[in-house]
């Protein structure tokens, strides 16, 4: 595993354009892909990407091989298509995701134009094997419980966090090895021992006729696009030509979530990333969403992620001193 190479962007539509912040940065070619990708590596531990791009035609992107231990996965935004070799096809949508030492082999296609924004974490055996084992031997990670949860690791607040801090201590071109590695035991820790039922496995989303798929990524860009006066299940259904109890079925089937939970989940991301990214009040964010309430909003917020959003935006203002963190280089 020593000789294992960091999977680089994929040199297809991405180009390495230089290290900003400590971070290897892609850049899209501008034909196929726009955007970019970034990365940080602690050689021999853990390698952590974040991800804002678009394709501007649909891609199929082949894959093989063995994930390196463990890969967590945090998207905000994603749509596309898996198309495993033995285990056959689902549709995949935002959300976080486990995989440990799976050997797989597919190839994922993905829409033209839907942004797919996230983050990576790939945590390499020797570091959790040498590392974290020997140094936490009562801590009883079931590491091994995330291979059951292949199709998605069940909503938590906490591990929401985690990779909330750690999307901004990049931006922010924090690079202290030290730093990461503490987020690296906070997701292994609520990822692998915060289960109610460790031996439950999640079924995977059923592909939809074209038609129906159609319908309900309609629906998903009529919510996206309406957040502040999100269309109730009637009107959405009648926008997307269809009824409202198939609409609600067909949603679920393709996405793994209800239409409700989903409208949920967006508000709260959107502003999450606008408590990050700006300095509006509180209750403006909590209306641009469409929460008309602002303690309602506030608690919904904490369902989501732990902390209210007033005590998140002070936590996001003080991750760690940029000054601080900035004085120590990875190697």
């Amino acid at each position: 595993m020593d000789g294992f190479a960091i999977p680089q962007a994929d040199n297809r539509f991405f180009k390495w354009n230089e290290v900003c912040g400590g971070c290897d940065c892609f850049l899209g070619d501008g034909d196929v892909a726009e955007g970019w990708v970034r990365q940080i590596t602690f050689p021999g531990k853990f390698f952590i990407e974040r991800m804002d791009y678009r394709f501007r035609c649909f891609v199929a992107k082949p894959y093989s091989g063995s994930v390196p231990f463990i890969e967590l996965l945090c998207l905000d935004s994603v749509e596309y298509v898996n198309r495993e070799t033995d285990g056959g096809e689902f549709a995949g949508g935002p959300g976080m995701n486990a995989v440990l030492n799976a050997v797989k082999s597919g190839e994922l296609v993905f829409s033209p134009f839907v942004p797919i924004t996230g983050v990576r974490v790939v945590i390499f055996e020797r570091f959790y094997r040498h590392m974290i084992t020997e140094r936490f031997r009562d801590a009883a990670l079931d590491v091994d419980a995330l291979a059951q949860f292949r199709g998605g690791i069940p909503v938590n607040s906490a591990v929401r966090l985690v990779f909330s801090q750690i999307r901004q201590s990049m931006e922010l071109g924090i690079n202290s090895e030290m730093y990461y590695e503490s987020k690296i035991l906070e997701l292994l820790f609520f990822t692998a021992s915060k289960r109610p039922n460790p031996g439950a496995i999640h079924k995977k989303p059923r592909v939809l006729p074209h038609e129906d798929m159609i319908a309900v990524n309609s629906a998903k860009s009529i919510i996206d696009e309406r957040l502040r006066d999100s269309p109730k299940i009637s009107e959405l259904a009648s926008l997307t030509g269809t009824s409202a109890a198939k609409l609600q079925n067909d949603f679920q089937a393709a996405f793994g979530c209800t239409l409700h939970s989903y409208v949920q989940s967006v508000r709260m991301r959107t502003a999450l990333q606008k408590i990050e990214n700006t300095t509006e009040p509180i209750y403006i964010i909590a209306d641009n969403v469409g929460c008309k309430n602002p303690s309602r909003f506030s608690e919904l917020f904490k369902q989501a992620f732990g902390v209210t959003p007033s005590e998140y935006r002070k936590i996001g203002m003080r991750v760690l001193p940029q000054s601080d963190m900035g004085a120590e280089k990875h190697g």
